[in-house]
């Protein structure tokens, strides 16, 4: 089953409630890139964060 964290991100966007957008939050100060980010700025993030699931292999790039 997956996390609630990932179910959260999974949701379009604009369908993410004040619940959701806290469940990312916190999931998103524990990771070590953020812990050098001012809070606000992650709390932005959580507003337009994806998430992708890519198949095992498959090298995404960005351009």
């Amino acid at each position: 089953m997956l996390a609630e964290w990932i179910k959260s991100l999974d949701k379009k966007t604009s369908e993410r409630t004040d619940e959701d957008l806290e469940i990312i939050y916190k999931k998103l100060k524990t990771f070590k890139l953020f812990r050098r980010i001012h809070p606000s700025v992650i709390q932005q993030l959580c507003f337009v964060a994806i998430i992708e699931h890519i198949e095992k292999g498959v090298v995404c790039k960005k351009i």
